[in-house]
């Protein structure tokens, strides 16, 4: 693999002299914290696939959209949103439903009672 150069790797987020070698300070991505030790120049392996400067509006938004609060705002908020919309669309087409089934059960019973109320009771026809 390409080594880097020694500005590369302090741009790289905490290039730093151990024992008289640079060495990088590791971080994994989904980790609060430092890792417990340092990578060598000489254990380091790969390429500089993409490079920018701190005040790049890229890095900017990047930082701004990763702190939680803004996370929450953008991401988990409108999902949220979203999900309850969709769900009282649902409950409302379910009540809706519902009251349409009680209305024909009502209309059916009271058919059968004006039915029944018109002297055409098969009883009577038995007398």
């Amino acid at each position: 693999g390409t080594r880097m150069k020694q500005k590369e790797l302090q741009a790289a987020g905490g290039g730093k002299k151990v024992n008289g070698k640079l060495s990088l300070v590791t971080r994994g991505d989904a980790n609060n914290s430092v890792d417990g030790y340092y990578v060598t120049e000489d254990n380091l392996v790969g390429k500089v696939v993409f490079s920018t400067k701190e005040d790049n509006f890229l890095v900017k938004a990047y930082k701004f959209i990763t702190q939680k609060h803004v996370f929450f705002l953008i991401i988990i908020l409108p999902m949220l949103i979203a999900a309850v919309c969709l769900l009282r669309g649902g409950v409302v087409r379910m009540t809706d439903e519902i009251k349409n089934i009680k209305d024909e059960i009502r209309r059916q019973e009271a058919e059968k009672l004006s039915s029944d109320g018109d002297g055409n009771d098969s009883s009577d026809k038995n007398n």
